[in-house]
């Protein structure tokens, strides 16, 4: 995986848009910086977790029961030779439950050594060193996104597409990131729909599912995920240019906004079309 990697089935030319206040969006200009948010930041209180499936899958638990099943049944006084060979076969079988798992994470292969996290011990510590950019998946506006996002009436959204915002972000040596959809699933009885290892992280619940999400990850391939983080996020340097096509204002703005976004936008020097909301158009205004 190169620095900067968009999974399989993500088009370049998807477009996507990012619904912000306007102190976001005027940080965003000022700095050229882009805040992505650690996981364990966002409100959803799932984020992060594991299907029920899942962790069973990557836990001792179907091992175990196989072998309290085939090995350790009550059988007939006596053996053959046959049965001691399987008797071998499952203390060896017994000694390998002891060892301990290995997961595959974003920072490399972890050995779960005594005092063991476990599975969802381990997706919990990983949303602390998760960084996300959260972006939504369409050439339309959201009235929901707006609502939820803007929450104001003096709320921006800059649009690009996948292939923009790649190009856009500016890492440092020692970061990677990856660019993915995020699937909606039930976790009570749906599996992960992808192996990687931010599968975690890229899975959450149906009542999501407005939010068509596109998730930017960054993190450091180096940190020492199981320890304590003391910042909630990094701020990545973009090339504004390159990343921003256009520029929308919440519904219900007053004109100020827009002169001042304008204004903002010429001192930057960025040319990319600035409109109100589709969802201020009146068809009936002219019958009032």
């Amino acid at each position: 995986m190169g620095p900067i990697d968009i999974s399989h089935g993500l088009d370049d030319d998807a477009v996507i848009s990012r619904y912000m206040s306007f102190a976001a969006f005027a940080s965003t200009l000022l700095s050229k910086k882009l805040f992505f948010n650690t996981v364990s930041q966002f409100e959803d209180k799932s984020e992060g977790a594991a299907t029920l499936i899942d962790a069973l899958v990557n836990s001792n638990t179907p091992a175990l029961l196989d072998y309290a099943v085939n090995s350790m049944w009550p059988g007939t006084i006596g053996t053959s030779p046959r049965q001691t060979v399987e008797s071998l076969e499952a203390k060896a079988r017994k000694a390998d439950l002891e060892k301990p798992l290995t997961f595959e994470t974003p920072f490399g292969d972890y050995t779960d050594k005594a005092p063991a996290l476990g599975y969802e011990g381990v997706l919990h510590k990983l949303r602390d060193w998760i960084d996300v950019a959260c972006w939504h998946e369409s050439v339309d506006e959201s009235l929901a996104m707006w609502r939820i996002y803007g929450r104001t009436n003096e709320a921006v959204c800059i649009t690009s597409t996948v292939g923009r915002l790649k190009r856009a972000l500016r890492l440092a040596d020692d970061m990677k990131c990856h660019i993915a959809k995020v699937h909606y699933i039930n976790h009570e009885i749906d599996p992960f729909q992808t192996g990687s290892s931010f599968a975690s992280v890229l899975h959450k619940m149906h009542a999501y599912e407005f939010e068509k999400e596109v998730r930017a990850i960054v993190w450091k391939p180096s940190s020492a995920f199981t320890e304590r983080r003391e910042s909630f996020g990094s701020l990545i340097d973009i090339d504004l240019p390159t990343l921003i096509t256009g520029v929308r204002l919440s519904p219900d703005s007053k004109p100020w906004l827009l002169h001042l976004v304008r204004s903002m936008l010429d001192r930057e020097e960025l040319p990319v079309p600035l409109s109100g909301s589709v969802l201020d158009r009146n068809p009936w205004k002219k019958h009032s």
